[in-house]
């Protein structure tokens, strides 16, 4: 007979911040927040287990009028688009235009 490893699956989560470490001073017990584990060869995925830890840089506070599953659904495109436009495209003033061909997607969605 062979062992179950418990293996939880996910990069995407949102939820309601159980406790906080020491170090932490601007989220609360209470607080909803939503982001997505790193994509490190290093870390595992599990962010669909019923609790996670996570470091505060790896998460933000979500929107009161933003549903826990739209912010968990939206962390990975969402800063890709922003990466994209801002890191890579150099879009970061007014009047600037850029053509977002494939807007149908998550990535092009979350660009608009």
């Amino acid at each position: 007979m062979g062992y179950f490893i418990h293996s939880y699956l996910g990069y995407h989560y949102s939820g309601v911040v159980k406790t906080v470490g020491t170090d932490v001073t601007d989220l609360a017990t209470g607080t909803g927040v939503f982001g997505f584990l790193q994509y490190e060869p290093s870390q595992t995925q599990g962010a669909l287990a019923e609790y996670i830890t996570v470091k505060r840089k790896d998460c933000a506070v979500k929107p009161a009028t933003v549903s826990y599953e739209l912010a968990a659904a939206s962390g990975t495109e969402s800063l890709t688009a922003l990466q994209a436009l801002r890191d890579y495209g150099g879009l970061v003033g007014k009047g600037q235009f850029v053509l977002i061909n494939g807007s149908a997607g998550g990535v092009g969605s979350a660009a608009i």
